[in-house]
């Protein structure tokens, strides 16, 4: 399975798309069980853990590039998003999983 970052996405989401506390992650990041958030600015953060003494609180990154997050929400639908950043700034966020406008329980064929 590998290792993977947390995701936690305040940012505006898809319709239908589980919460920020839905269990999000990514393996486009560091894949070191970092913390990352989006904030409802769209700015991306990294929040170290209790005891990550070297980063005291949330700061900026700096990413440019896409980060593909996912989650399997409660009912067992597969969701991934994919996150366009410039600088650390959210430029657009793409539905890969479930397609847009197709019902999520429908089995992909």
């Amino acid at each position: 399975m590998g290792m993977f970052d947390d995701v936690r996405p305040l940012c505006e989401l898809p319709p239908g798309a589980p919460g920020p506390d839905a269990g999000w992650q990514t393996k486009s990041w560091h894949r070191i069980m970092a913390r990352l958030e989006i904030t409802e600015e769209g700015r991306l953060r990294h929040c170290p853990s209790e005891d990550d003494m070297a980063l005291r609180s949330p700061h900026d990154v700096h990413f440019h590039g896409v980060l593909n997050f996912y989650t399997s929400a409660d009912d067992g639908c597969w969701w991934e998003l994919d996150a366009k950043f410039s600088d650390g700034q959210l430029q657009g966020l793409i539905q890969v999983s479930p397609k847009p406008g197709k019902n999520p329980q429908e089995n992909e064929t």
